[in-house]
């Protein structure tokens, strides 16, 4: 009489091909895992000095990649006598930035003075994490872990799942660069002190929006943005630290496509006056009309940088954000 089902050993060769299986993923995982927490390099390397108590700084610079890319930090620590960090990360939401921010100051000292950068969208919830797999990593931080859960909830499995993280949120194939490091190779850095330079020439791709967007746009802004702005001033408020807000830069021709501009603005300094802190709007600055200081309209290349970085420094010097006047702080 023939029997049914598959027959005892069959069934433990599958066993033991699953167990095998999951083994192999998980120490996969665990090896990419180390290697970029190894990185010492861009993105990686600035986070991993974060986590591992390593970026002890008087100036911290946050925001998104405006901030990453606009404030220059070898003008910026000489000027004030101010050890910089610039903690920019590109594409970050203001709730993501606050994270980012409770991480640094789980593992390092608080800084001196941080100087945060707004841009229109400082103010808007996000519609997902840009480049996820920059905080893979950096799950079992409870402040990223909350953020990254809070904007895709799926990211429980990405964590718990071997290797399931970066076959579904990792597009731009950053478990290479893990493994890479564990061979001994490593990109060249191109950062200082976390801040970026690009010298870039510019691009054109604002005159084809520009041209596309002939009536302009409305920038969201709801009340989950302007809770995690706030959070973040409370943040510093209960820790100590003197903040100034900042609007960067922007080329001047994007404002008349900004619909809301006036509108989002008035919101920044309500906060900031709400707060007790400055807001630095730099929408008047001579930078802001000079094409060849901009690489699109939202950023700076690194000459604008420099001399944003430089208008910056003397503000500060004026408004007695220097390591001498900060020092006397109570």
């Amino acid at each position: 009489m023939p029997t049914s089902g598959l027959p005892r050993s069959a069934i433990l060769r599958l066993a033991a091909f699953t167990c095998f299986t999951a083994l192999s993923a998980t120490l996969i995982q665990v090896a990419i895992r180390h290697g970029l927490r190894q990185v010492g390099t861009g993105d990686f390397g600035v986070m991993n000095r974060v986590v591992s108590g390593r970026a002890a700084a008087d100036l911290l610079i946050t925001g998104s990649s405006r901030a990453l890319v606009h404030y220059d930090t070898r003008v910026l620590g000489p000027v004030t006598g101010l050890s910089p960090l610039n903690l920019g990360r590109n594409g970050s939401h203001t709730g993501l930035q606050l994270a980012v921010l409770r991480t640094h100051l789980r593992h390092n000292p608080a800084p001196r003075l941080l100087i945060h950068n707004l841009d229109l969208h400082s103010l808007a919830s996000p519609a997902g994490i840009y480049d996820p797999g920059l905080y893979l990593p950096y799950l079992d931080e409870p402040a990223i872990r909350e953020e990254v859960r809070s904007v895709h909830p799926e990211a429980l499995v990405w964590a718990l799942l071997p290797l399931y993280g970066h076959a579904v949120a990792d597009p731009r194939l950053r478990w290479i660069e893990g493994l890479a490091r564990l061979a001994g190779y490593e990109r060249p850095e191109t950062r200082f002190a976390g801040f970026e330079p690009r010298a870039w020439a510019w691009t054109g791709e604002f005159d084809r929006f520009a041209a596309s967007t002939s009536t302009g746009y409305r920038v969201a802004h709801d009340s989950r943005g302007r809770e995690s702005l706030l959070g973040l001033l409370r943040l510093c408020r209960d820790h100590g630290i003197p903040v100034v807000l900042v609007l960067s830069p922007e080329y001047v021709a994007v404002r008349t496509l900004q619909q809301n501009r006036t509108e989002i603005l008035s919101e920044f300094a309500a906060l900031a006056k709400e707060a007790g802190v400055p807001f630095w709007d730099f929408s008047d600055s001579p930078i802001c009309g000079q094409r060849g200081l901009f690489y699109n309209s939202q950023h700076l290349n690194a000459e604008g940088a420099a001399a944003f970085s430089a208008e910056l420094a003397r503000r500060l010097l004026a408004a007695g954000f220097t390591a001498t006047r900060l020092a006397t702080r109570p």
